[in-house]
C-alpha cells in the first residue's frame, strides 16, 4: 500500500495529535526504549543505538509508503505520550497494513490507545483505502488484546514473526479498497513495540 501525495494527513483526535516520525524525535524514542516498564514485552530495553536504527527504519518506511509511525502529544500542553501509527507488514507472502499503538506508562489506563488506534483505522480505511488491518501483540500482552478487541479487530491466529510468537488481529472493512500494495527493501513487519500498553 503506498499513498498519494504527500502523505497521510496528521492524526487529530479529542486528546492527540500525531507527528509523523523524523530524526529530531530521538529524545522521545529513547525514553520509551529506555524505561524497562515499557519495553517489558519487547525483549528488554534498547541502546541509543538502536533507537537511531528504529528511527532510520521507521523514516525510511515513511519515505516508501507514504505513511508510517507517529509521535503522538497531548493536543492542548503539547506533552509526549508515545507513538504508533500503520506500517506494512509482510505475512506469509502477502503484504498487510498493520496498525501498532505504544504510550508511555503514565498515559496507560485512558482510553488513549483506543482513541488513537481508532482515527489510525479511519485513515486506513478512508485514505489507504486498503480492505483489511492486522494487529500483532505478544502472548503476554493482555492489554493490548484488549485494545484490539476495543477496535473490532477478531483474533485469527498465532504467527511466528522473525523468531516471535505473536497474536495476529484483523479488521475488515466494507466498501471500496485499493489492492496494491507496494513493498520495497525497507517495508517489513510492524515492530512489536508498536502493541505496548493500552
Amino acid at each position: 500500500m503506498k499513498a498519494t501525495g504527500q502523505g497521510t494527513v496528521e492524526p487529530r483526535t479529542a486528546r492527540l495529535l500525531g507527528e509523523r516520525l523524523t530524526q529530531e524525535h530521538f529524545a522521545q524514542m529513547h525514553v520509551l526504549h529506555s524505561d524497562p516498564e515499557f519495553m517489558l514485552h519487547l525483549g528488554g530495553v534498547r541502546s541509543p543505538t538502536q533507537t537511531h536504527e528504529y528511527l532510520d527504519r521507521n523514516i525510511a518506511e515513511w519515505d516508501h509508503n507514504g505513511f508510517g509511525v507517529w509521535i503522538l502529544r497531548d493536543l492542548e500542553s503539547g506533552e509526549f505520550v508515545g507513538r504508533g501509527g500503520l506500517r506494512v507488514l509482510r505475512l506469509e507472502e502477502t503484504d498487510e497494513v498493520e496498525i501498532g499503538w505504544g504510550l508511555r506508562p503514565a498515559f496507560w489506563g485512558l482510553g488513549l490507545a483506543t482513541e488513537f488506534a481508532h482515527e489510525c483505522l479511519r485513515i486506513a480505511r478512508d485514505e489507504l483505502q486498503t480492505p483489511t488491518v492486522v494487529a500483532t501483540t505478544s502472548k503476554q500482552n493482555h492489554a493490548s488484546e484488549r485494545v484490539a478487541e476495543r477496535l473490532g479487530m477478531v483474533f485469527e491466529r498465532e504467527v511466528d514473526l522473525q523468531g516471535l510468537a505473536l497474536k495476529l488481529f484483523r479488521v475488515r472493512f466494507d466498501g471500496p479498497s485499493n489492492p496494491r500494495l507496494q513493498r520495497g527493501p525497507v517495508a517489513s513487519r510492524l515492530d512489536t513495540a508498536e502493541t505496548q500498553g493500552p
